[in-house]
């Protein structure tokens, strides 16, 4: 292991290097199960870019957190210091990030890609211009800028502070052509049209690649998310709008048409008043949109024209968002879930939205894994691995499976369930909300520095809030819905401040801001409150996943409800420790964690401690 950036080997770091040694040297799928403690980042990367510089491949790690590129980047300064070698990094971010010219900030990715592209093809974008000489070639300040990029191992935020008056992007883009690694997001690889142009941009080709995917147990909702998508009767409008304001009559005409009659086929679907959701067809769109002197293709190619010269005054175009959505809605491919809301407006106005979900992403996550030299798909709660495996598509190619034993020092973690509440619906009553009440404030108040209580939504967590806030003795904090970056900041270092005086206690969602993707730091939270199970009531896409897998693999309530809102639990549950050095109480406030099929989401060696007296035990525990 000539690249390995240790001097010593981790128990259980040494089968995860063999097998993706393995796997990088016979091709395929490897799936690892990594509890923390094991340092999975170290374990894959060392021998997949020993393979990689000795086969002429290159590695891609993705990673869903922009907090996990910096762990990757610091191995690799790790091994180039170790092993006396020059293994060129580059650090990718999205490209909105990268972007320098102002006004960008309320645009969506889609958005701000279509604005950029329309840009560069209308030679507009200052910062473009100046990184090309106008013949095919890099200026010489672009030159300048890139040879210290490949030269230094440098984060993404480190390239966009040097580049001044040029484009980060397309100077990353460029080192990417000689990088023994690139490290970006899932979108990366796993979003068909985005790889094509990533890949082809970076000079290379799938089958040269190793993709190693961090937290893989992100991936199948992350691919579910990058391929659906959805679209409104206001954001029709909207575009309506925008067409006559910049003189398209008869784009303004059509775009009418279309709201009237889909709107009307929606009013009829929801004609009764407790219908808030209901399943479509593809034709409620399609029936719409065709019609008498031009086709579907051409109206959509008018639309992105129109939508080009409205993005070159106003960035965003509400003509050009439609069009995308349309051109998506017109696939008709099965593993597509087409669903409409009945929501209001701000003005109490009704609105319907057109929503077209993706039940499964395992053709496009096997498309990735047939075509790639190997795949390795790593996490701390990647269990059960058969389901991992199965919902991504990797069964049917013979994946290998890697579960590893955690080797946490079992003295520093306590694992307990409260088996007398649970968040059961038919068992939500006064009773046992004061009883989760009363625990939850012996908890917090007896437990040292910092609490995290995670809750399964937010009308229970603040049920409960109103009725312990008073008696804890610790600063209780809330989490809001739908947090803004600066608000989450400024909330995340108020908790950290707090550990300085009594510590404090902060009350959170699965789901919400804090319960994934947050590394508290220097063992700051003591112990960490799992309120009942993260199940929310099905509605009709939940509906549609059971079913879809009910009918795929026979196992439809586990892999699209029951098993997903475990590994939820247990990241939020993962917020205590971060390394093997971190002690921690865990408690899971619910007897359902002790059923047998929802154990399997737990590693083996774990080992619950059932008590009606967590106080007590915390007391114990720390002392």
């Amino acid at each position: 292991m000539r690249f390995f950036p240790f001097s010593t080997v981790r128990p259980g770091q040494k089968e995860m290097v063999e097998a993706v040694e393995e796997t990088c040297k016979a091709g395929g799928v490897l799936l690892v199960h990594a509890p923390t403690g094991i340092g999975k980042t170290a374990g894959a990367l060392a021998p997949a870019l020993e393979y990689a510089v000795e086969h002429d491949k290159v590695v891609v790690f993705l990673t869903p957190r922009h907090t996990q590129h910096k762990v990757a980047i610091d191995t690799v300064r790790r091994i180039n210091k170790r092993a006396g070698v020059h293994l060129r990094v580059v650090d990718i971010i999205g490209k909105k990030w990268l972007c320098k010219m102002e006004g960008i900030d309320m645009l969506s990715s889609s958005e701000f890609n279509e604005y950029c592209r329309a840009l560069k093809k209308n030679e507009s974008c200052p910062y473009y211009n100046n990184t090309w000489d106008g013949k095919g070639g890099l200026s010489k300040k672009a030159e300048s800028i890139l040879k210290s990029v490949k030269r230094d191992v440098l984060y993404a935020e480190d390239v966009h502070a040097i580049c001044d008056d040029l484009c980060p992007y397309e100077i990353i883009m460029q080192a990417a052509k000689d990088a023994n690694l690139l490290i970006g997001d899932y979108y990366h690889i796993f979003h068909e049209r985005v790889r094509k142009s990533f890949l082809g941009r970076a000079n290379r080709k799938l089958e040269d690649t190793i993709v190693v995917v961090d937290e893989a147990h992100n991936l199948p909702s992350r691919i579910r998310e990058l391929m659906s998508t959805s679209t409104s009767i206001l954001a029709i409008k909207k575009a309506e709008r925008e067409a006559e304001a910049f003189g398209y009559d008869d784009l303004a005409e059509m775009l009418g048409l279309i709201r009237k009659k889909v709107a009307e086929r929606l009013k009829d679907k929801f004609k009764d008043d407790g219908v808030s959701q209901a399943y479509i067809g593809r034709s409620i769109l399609i029936d719409a949109v065709e019609g008498p002197g031009i086709s579907i293709e051409e109206m959509l190619d008018y639309m992105e024209e129109v939508a080009d010269e409205v993005r070159e005054e106003k960035k965003r175009s509400y003509i050009g968002g439609f069009a995308s959505f349309l051109r998506r809605w017109m696939e008709e491919k099965t593993i597509y879930c087409r669903i409409a809301e009945k929501t209001k407006t701000r003005k109490g106005n009704v609105n319907y939205r057109l929503l077209l979900y993706c039940i499964d992403p395992s053709p496009l996550a096997s498309e990735v894994f047939k075509e790639a030299h190997a795949t390795i798909l790593m996490s701390g709660t990647l269990l059960p691995l058969d389901m991992y495996a199965d919902v991504l598509g990797a069964s049917e190619l013979g994946a290998r499976k890697l579960k590893l034993k955690s080797y946490f020092p079992r003295n520093n973690k306590l694992e307990i369930v409260v088996d007398d509440v649970t968040t059961q619906y038919s068992k939500r009553d006064e009773k046992n909300f004061e009883r989760m009440a009363r625990y939850l404030v012996s908890i917090i108040n007896v437990s040292p520095d910092n609490v995290c209580v995670f809750f399964p939504s937010y009308e229970l967590r603040d049920i409960i809030a109103e009725m312990i806030t008073i008696s804890v003795q610790k600063e209780v904090l809330m989490e809001a819905q739908g947090m803004s970056k600066s608000k989450k900041a400024e909330l995340f270092d108020r908790f950290v401040r707090a550990v300085e005086h009594k510590g404090a206690c902060l009350l959170g969602v699965i789901g919400g801001s804090f319960d994934q993707g947050v590394d508290f730091p220097n063992n700051i939270v003591k112990c960490v409150v799992i309120v009942g199970l993260p199940l929310e009531k099905p509605d009709l896409l939940t509906e549609a996943m059971i079913n879809y897998y009910e009918a795929k693999f026979g196992r439809g309530w586990d892999y699209a409800y029951i098993y997903p809102a475990i590994v939820k639990a247990q990241q939020a549950a993962g917020r205590a420790i971060r390394s093997e050095r971190d002690r921690a109480v865990i408690i899971y406030m619910d007897k359902r964690y002790l059923w047998a099929n929802y154990r399997k989401c737990f590693p083996s060696e774990t080992k619950f401690v059932v008590s009606r007296a967590p106080a007590e035990l915390i007391k114990r525990f720390f002392s």
